[in-house]
């Protein structure tokens, strides 16, 4: 297991989410994705012993805590952990959010039309209710992830973002979103991202294992290393290999503690 002596922490002033596809084994797969117009919203949470540290502390619980707040009707939500299986992916949270009804005008005919506005007031008021539950629901499934006291050998990475995009991602028309809860250090199958590799082929090797991606929002939560100018090497080569694939991804997507209520392009 990687020991970290040292974390770099950067704040980001944007919130979440999604990226695409790495080369990796075939593996069980859930069914696909049906397309929708909707947000979908992929979550991975890397856990491999490198990350011990960061969910001993709570930091990736408090991500999530902070994603499943800002979660939105008719949301589609998939989750699931980076290990050394991760081409065996299966969801820990694969939910769709129920909408809410919107409050009609009192003067449109929707107001008295139906049960009546008092009926339909109970209605949505249901319906928020029932919202509300299934997004603690999510929450305590993501805690427990991120709280996870797991310690996978390796990080494939790689691996689990093939999977949610041939099984999600691009099957999706409307806005889709990943975060990915790592300290980024890619270590599957003969590619290990650390120091004393010339960042060059570090960087055309995971390149090289990426996909199509545009149309995907990617924010890289977590990412840290060892020391300061490994983070910033590491920072810059995740950066441009997902840029290179076409994902929008900047800058303030790639730190450590995200306000992930809102959820938008860096663009």
């Amino acid at each position: 297991m990687r020991h970290k002596t040292f974390v770099f922490l950067a704040t980001i002033a944007a919130s979440v989410i999604a990226i695409g596809a790495c080369s990796g084994p075939p593996g069980r797969h859930v069914a696909p994705a049906q397309s929708g117009s909707g947000r979908l919203i992929v979550i991975l949470i890397d856990n491999s012993g490198s990350t011990v540290g960061e969910r001993r502390t709570g930091l990736y619980t408090k991500i999530v805590t902070e994603l499943a707040t800002g979660l939105e009707p008719g949301d589609r939500i998939v989750a699931g952990v980076i290990n050394d299986h991760s081409h065996l992916f299966e969801p820990i949270v694969h939910e769709t959010l129920p909408h809410v009804s919107e409050n009609s005008s009192f003067f449109s005919i929707s107001y008295w039309s139906g049960s009546g506005p008092m009926a339909e007031e109970v209605k949505r008021k249901h319906e928020a209710a029932e919202l509300e539950a299934e997004k603690a629901q999510i929450a305590q499934a993501l805690a427990a992830a991120a709280g996870s006291k797991d310690k996978a050998p390796n990080t494939c990475i790689c691996a689990a973002i093939e999977v949610v995009a041939t099984q999600y991602l691009l099957t999706w028309s409307g806005q889709k979103f990943v975060v990915i809860l790592s300290d980024g250090i890619e270590d599957c199958q003969g590619l290990v991202l650390g120091p004393g590799i010339p960042t060059q082929r570090l960087t055309l090797g995971l390149r090289s294992r990426l996909p199509d991606l545009h149309g995907v929002i990617a924010y890289f939560a977590g990412l840290s290393t060892s020391s300061p100018s490994r983070f910033r090497t590491n920072q810059q080569i995740w950066q441009s290999v997902l840029a290179d694939s076409g994902a929008d991804v900047c800058q303030q997507h790639m730190g450590y503690d995200p306000p992930l209520r809102e959820l938008r392009s860096c663009k």
